[in-house]
């Protein structure tokens, strides 16, 4: 019990550092999907009006702006809406349904984030299972548990193919080398601590240790994901701003040109 309430702790503290790491990028992209909405229902209209009496051809950056712009003046009170409800959606789908391998995939893609997944779940697998081993559950036990508590879909499938060979006899070692692509889940040198911890009989130490490598590892990575992101979400804002400006500002030059010419 000892050994299984400490487990317990360092899981809930892994869990809260990951949640504490994606307030920041949430907070950005809420902000940034308001700012964008704003610019269409009550900024653009107005100008959008301005370029249409230029009478000028218009590039297609502004022709795409002018139909978001139409989009969000003719169908918002049903555009807005919706949107806010495909986010939650996809929030639902994602963590009740089959969809959550889609969505998980997506975050395991993002940069920084998809690294603090993998670290946490890492160590999370260090962690459940090295607590349950020097608890005294047999092995078999131990794996259908950390299978059952694992929500992430490719470390879950992962566990159950590396159950069915210690089911049948089968070491570590011939697990990880039978499974496709499982460096890809378990880094390297993850399954060297484990298959070395195996064949010493210290496998529990073993996986503690993983666990305490790979918790330093996501707490740094949590710490540093605000600037990892913040880069990437400047550059994703700016883009949006200067394509806007782009698509404002050249038919205005282009007026400009042909007075100054005429």
């Amino acid at each position: 019990m000892k050994y299984l309430s400490e487990q317990r702790e360092k899981d809930r503290g892994l869990r809260q550092q990951v949640k504490l790491a994606m307030i920041y990028p949430t907070i950005v992209v809420f902000m940034m999907t308001i700012i964008v909405m704003g610019l269409g229902l009550f900024v653009l209209p107005n100008i959008v009006q301005v370029l249409f009496s230029l009478n000028v051809d218009l590039p297609i950056t502004t022709r795409a702006v002018i139909y978001v712009t139409k989009v969000f003046s003719d169908h918002g009170a049903v555009f807005v809406p919706l949107i806010f409800i495909g986010m939650a959606l996809f929030i639902i789908l994602g963590k009740f349904t089959h969809f959550r391998v889609v969505s998980q995939w997506l975050v395991f893609h993002i940069p920084g984030i998809g690294r603090l997944g993998r670290e946490a779940a890492v160590a999370r697998f260090g962690v459940v299972l090295g607590g349950l081993l020097k608890a005294g559950v047999p092995i078999i036990d131990a794996l259908e548990s950390l299978i059952e508590v694992t929500n992430i879909v490719t470390f879950k499938n992962f566990y159950k193919k590396l159950l069915e060979h210690v089911k049948i006899g089968d070491s570590f070692t011939k697990g990880f080398g039978t499974i496709k692509n499982s460096e890809k889940i378990l880094p390297v040198s993850v399954q060297q601590l484990v298959i070395a911890g195996e064949k010493s009989g210290s496998l529990a130490e073993s996986l503690m240790q993983i666990a305490k490598i790979y918790e330093r590892k996501a707490s740094e990575t949590a710490k540093a994901l605000p600037v990892i992101l913040e880069p990437i979400l400047l550059l994703i804002i700016g883009a949006l701003v200067a394509a806007i400006a782009f698509a404002i500002i050249v038919p205005i030059y282009s007026v400009v040109g042909n007075v100054t010419n005429a």
